[in-house]
């Protein structure tokens, strides 16, 4: 019988030089949190323990009992990174803001009225600025990825002023700060209000002259107007929106819809007449698309082992998250060739998705419990959008070296990329209402359903119920682009009729998809799928395909 090993919950532990905490021990196993920033909760055995303890991978840092970090403190800014893009920055900003003029205050340069703050408010914005470059450039790296560190907003002194009291009546809460406005400006609105807002808005698309700024006030007065003359009639009111949410709505016109109405019809039809023709292909592996969809649905954070043996304690104190799925489809079959799950949008995770795209999964697919193969080969053209996975180096270079070329659409028209969007579409409305811990688009969908409660897969459950939808439901379902053909029988019948391409060598694929130099351990195996695709693997004694 191997004994046990009385680890502290105050001492930190590196395992590979990796740090971990020891959280709790039983019969069986002892269970260590990981802390490099992805709070992953680890098992192992106590015979795995009793090898790897005195060993040169494994270290110790004892530390006093008294010590405050011996707590893990919780993360101030953890929920915003729910928020959409936009969402957050506007939140962030407000925010220093508010730090701001309190900073301030504390030395007694400033006190808190309109006349004050209004004139030193380059000295304000200059104190918020510092704020914000500070936390691109510390905190926020670790969660944040962004190159714009100028401080853009401009709010007036008043609305400072409101900001800081909405903090302080919150007990110094940042979630008061989140502008609701957008939110509730695409849902529970009357058609009848909408319809009369967009026609006035569509004077946008008419004339070179406009801009945003005098239309939505335009717009808003001629409805304010309309309801004056409805309730001399009676006539049931019409709801209005902020111009915030009218510039969302006026952004929204796509080019076409300008240039359609600003330079004619013809001017229209000559430019955009290839629209969507990127996309066709004759070939398997003539063309992939390759995108990232943040999945709708929140699961448990647990890299590594799946969790057999966790008591429902241990379960319900485990953190909770959203993952990022990428996804590589061919554009001639339809035929997904490959998928990965990230806790973060990076170059790694796309560069191993183009990876299981090059080769056979069959060992993944019977891991899984699919009754079907998947396939994988080679790509002749990558195109993507301008994402930050994308657009980093590693992500062209090993595109460049595996011999593809590589193409991004353009930005802000996802219609150029029907394919892979529509894609992400099947699966929200396909496979997403049977996973539990669901996310919704809005509250009105959302409803009483209690998302956190709800949400009990990990990691690896995640990414088995994913393969298994991708490799017996999709390849295998009738497809409108393919004239009701599925994408595994259009795979059949190309790859017979004019082949696949060509395999690459062994050393071109360690050249364009193998780790790169310098990498450590602990951030490789950081993320999923890589210890999915341990588990999985060693469930069958299935060697891996060698193309």
């Amino acid at each position: 019988m191997i004994p046990k090993i009385n680890f502290s919950t105050i001492d930190l532990y590196f395992l590979d030089r990796v740090p971990y905490h020891f959280i709790m021990g039983d019969d069986h196993s002892a269970y260590f949190r990981r802390e490099d920033g992805s709070k992953a909760i680890e098992r192992f055995g106590w015979e795995e323990l009793d090898h790897i303890v005195g060993s040169d991978r494994w270290e110790f840092k004892r530390r006093q009992a008294t010590i405050q970090d011996a707590q893990i403190a919780r993360d101030p800014y953890v929920f915003i990174w729910e928020l959409t893009k936009k969402q957050r920055k506007l939140l962030l900003f407000r925010w220093f803001f508010v730090c701001a003029v309190n900073k301030l205050r504390e030395e007694q340069s400033l006190s808190l009225t309109t006349k004050d703050v209004a004139e030193k408010y380059l000295l304000i914005h200059r104190e918020a600025t510092k704020e914000w470059r500070a936390f691109c450039g510390e905190f926020g790296k670790q969660y944040y990825s962004s190159k714009d560190t100028s401080l853009g907003a401009t709010p007036g002194a008043s609305t400072i002023l409101k900001w800081r009291r909405k903090v302080d009546k919150a007990g110094g809460r940042l979630y008061v700060l989140q502008d609701q406005r957008g939110r509730s400006s695409n849902i529970d609105i009357d058609q009848e209000s909408y319809k009369f807002i967009i026609q006035h808005l569509r004077e946008y698309l008419l004339e070179q002259q406009h801009n945003g700024n005098e239309i939505a006030e335009k717009t808003i007065a001629a409805l304010k107007i309309e309801n004056i003359r409805r309730k001399e009639l009676g006539e049931p009111l019409l709801e209005g929106r902020c111009r915030s949410a009218l510039h969302e709505w006026i952004a929204n016109f796509s080019d076409l819809e300008i240039d359609f109405g600003r330079k004619g019809s013809e001017f229209a039809e000559r430019k955009y007449s290839a629209a969507g023709k990127t996309e066709r292909a004759t070939r398997p592996g003539q063309t992939f698309p390759v995108d990232e969809w943040e999945v709708d649905a929140r699961n448990i954070i647990m890299s590594g082992p799946m969790r057999e043996g966790l008591d429902q304690a241990t379960i319900n104190s485990l953190p909770r998250g959203r993952r990022w799925m990428y996804i590589v489809i061919d554009v001639a079959t339809r035929y997904i060739v490959g998928f990965g799950l990230s806790s973060s949008q990076q170059s790694e995770a796309a560069i191993r998705a183009l990876h299981s795209a090059t080769r056979d999964k069959a060992e993944l697919a019977q891991a899984a419990g699919a009754e079907c193969d998947w396939k994988g080969f080679y790509f002749e053209s990558l195109e993507s959008d301008t994402g930050s996975a994308f657009k980093a180096e590693a992500t062209p270079r090993a595109v460049s070296v595996s011999g593809a070329t590589y193409v991004y659409g353009k930005t802000g028209q996802p219609e150029f990329r029907a394919i892979i969007e529509r894609l992400f579409r099947t699966f929200a409305l396909r496979a997403m209402p049977y996973i539990p811990g669901r996310t919704f688009s809005n509250p009105r969908e959302t409803g009483n359903y209690e998302t956190e409660r709800q949400a009990v897969l990990t990691d690896d459950q995640l990414a088995l119920i994913f393969i298994r939808f991708i490799v017996d439901v999709y390849h295998q379902s009738p497809h409108a682009g393919l004239l009701k053909e599925t994408p595994a029988d259009a795979l059949v019948r190309l790859s017979g009729q004019v082949g696949l391409p060509e395999k690459r060598s062994p050393r071109t694929r360690r050249r364009a998809f193998g780790i790169r130099a310098g990498m450590s351990a602990g951030k490789k195996f950081g993320s999923m799928p890589e210890a999915l695709l341990t588990n999985l693997v060693a469930l069958v004694s299935l060697p891996q395909s060698s193309n």
